[in-house]
């Protein structure tokens, strides 16, 4: 049937028309812009969802009639950059959904290793469903998937489950994903039902540091949600939190004692969709103020501590925190961005959609405090910072691919060293290879984070 939606955030009426070329984008009539005889040649037709019909060399433009009127891209080389359905259809939390990125499709095997039966492939742009991820004996992240495919042979469409790779396989000289997670159409507000809360961590990974917790009862509004890749046999479902970190959608358990941490409520009114930019500002200079908060509070208990401040200091201290902490303080913003700087450990937002409240979080603060810092202009000191930064593991391609980061440790006894990334630590171990470094065998394979 023709396509009669598609939105992101609201329901527009459109109209599909025939392949014409990107240079015909804007006209008036996208039949003005092209002779007669050429016209006649096209064909409107309906466009299959997850089609395996060869699409290379063309461009679909749908024409918008509601509720504005103008055309827009729908697909380019058979990759759709849109999908029809409400805002709701895309945004269920027990349902995610992936994209095939990789222009030749995705394989689908009938189990979880490579050597099992291969039952279909995925054509390029395809959205499928994933159940859950885990990682196979060769090391390789797998997905379960569940989607229907349209064959133009039969005309018909084809229900496709088994499992395939979320990245291409190094061993085979190429790199570059295969599948990757689609953003939610819009952010969704999400309350904390586990009694004991959420740790809030700086990144996906359950290993990364912790940077803050949710309590019982709190809201959060979350922009995206992924697996992680440890444990190997079990993925853990996260979510990223709108200004920073991230949190579980259940505890890292064997069923049944893996409870749920968070409830999905609804879609964050408080987003315009024309306006994203705003959201995500305030967003994130919540997160920086109520870091500051706790960094703060560190430095003053420490100041108690060591016996340094006087009364008339706290009184003046707290009169300025109360200062700082209005909202139309321009000035603190400034002061905030050169104090935290490109620090990734930003946290959620303290008031969700629709004016509701986040019950106070509790956040850690992200630099050491005031007298535990050494003086910026110290020349000695930047020297050893730059030769520090120079030698540090992090600033050095992986060993084997010299392409990613050093994040993994290949543990062997009671050592282990930091010579390669993640995917390439999980291949020498699979494959039964030694330490490049020592020729020793590896035992395990750590994820890490630097302090």
């Amino acid at each position: 049937s023709s396509l009669t939606t598609a939105s992101s955030s609201s329901s527009s009426k459109t109209t599909p028309f025939s392949n014409t070329a990107a240079t015909n984008f804007g006209g008036s009539s996208p039949r003005s812009v092209l002779p007669e005889d050429e016209q006649t040649k096209q064909q409107t037709y309906a466009h299959p969802w997850n089609s395996l019909l060869q699409q290379c060399g063309t461009c679909l433009i749908l024409k918008i009639e509601e509720p504005t009127q103008g055309y827009c891209i729908f697909s380019l080389d058979g990759y759709p950059f849109l999908q029809p359905g409400a805002v709701e259809d895309w945004a269920q939390p027990s349902t995610w959904y992936w994209k095939v990125t990789c222009p030749a499709g995705a394989y689908v095997r009938e189990g979880l290793e490579l050597a099992t039966r291969h039952v279909g492939t995925l054509p390029y742009g395809a959205v499928v469903q994933v159940l859950r991820q885990r990682v196979n004996q060769a090391g390789l992240p797998r997905l379960q998937i569940a989607a229907h495919v349209y064959d133009p042979n039969t005309d018909s469409y084809q229900k496709l489950q088994g499992w395939c790779s979320t990245a291409l396989n190094p061993l085979s000289g190429q790199r570059g994903a295969i599948l990757q997670p689609l953003s939610l159409p819009r952010p969704m507000v999400y309350r904390i039902v586990l009694p004991q809360g959420a740790v809030i961590r700086q990144d996906v990974e359950l290993a990364s540091p912790v940077v803050g917790h949710a309590p019982h009862g709190s809201w959060v509004t979350v922009l995206a949600q992924v697996f992680s890749d440890f444990p190997a046999d079990r993925a853990v479902a996260r979510l990223r939190l709108a200004g920073g970190g991230w949190i579980s959608t259940r505890l890292n358990h064997a069923p049944p004692h893996d409870l749920p941490v968070v409830e999905c409520v609804g879609a964050d009114a408080a987003y315009n969709a024309e306006q994203p930019a705003l959201f995500h500002y305030a967003a994130q200079r919540q997160a920086i103020l109520l870091q500051l908060q706790a960094q703060r509070e560190q430095e003053r208990e420490q100041q108690q501590h060591i016996g340094t401040e006087d009364p008339e200091t706290m009184r003046d201290g707290d009169e300025s925190d109360n200062n700082d902490e209005d909202g139309d303080n321009t000035s603190m913003i400034t002061d905030l961005a050169q104090r935290v700087g490109a620090t990734t450990g930003t946290l959620p937002t303290e008031k969700p959609a629709g004016g509701g409240n986040a019950g106070g979080c509790y956040y850690h603060p992200v630099t050491p405090p005031t007298s535990a810092r050494r003086s910026v202009g110290d020349s000695s000191t930047t020297q050893h910072n730059e030769t520090a930064a120079s030698l540090h593991p992090a600033a050095k391609p992986c060993l084997c691919c010299m392409e990613n980061e050093r994040d993994a440790t290949l543990v062997h006894g009671g050592t282990g060293h930091i010579v390669c990334c993640l995917p390439c630590a999980r291949i020498l171990q699979a494959q039964g290879q030694k330490c490049p470094v020592c020729r020793l065998d590896i035992d395990l394979v750590i994820k890490h984070y630097f302090g």
